[in-house]
């Protein structure tokens, strides 16, 4: 699933958490095809649900770090 597919497949189910993780993963990639910004706010979504998230509590130490 491209980028484009996954924005569109959250639109459709916003509560998603697999789908808000999967879009995570862009962030990760070396191009970082989805912003800071953008990982952030999917992370902190994914923390209400989910407070002990990996995958959202890893993005958020990553942005923090790339801040730094």
């Amino acid at each position: 699933m491209g980028l484009f597919h996954a924005k569109k497949a959250l639109e459709l189910k916003p509560n998603d958490i697999s789908l808000q993780e999967y879009l995570l993963l862009y962030h990760t990639l070396p191009d970082k095809l989805l912003s800071d910004q953008e990982a952030e706010q999917l992370a902190k979504n994914i923390l209400k649900f989910d407070p002990n998230n990996s995958a959202a509590l890893n993005a958020l130490k990553d942005i923090k770090n790339s801040i730094l």
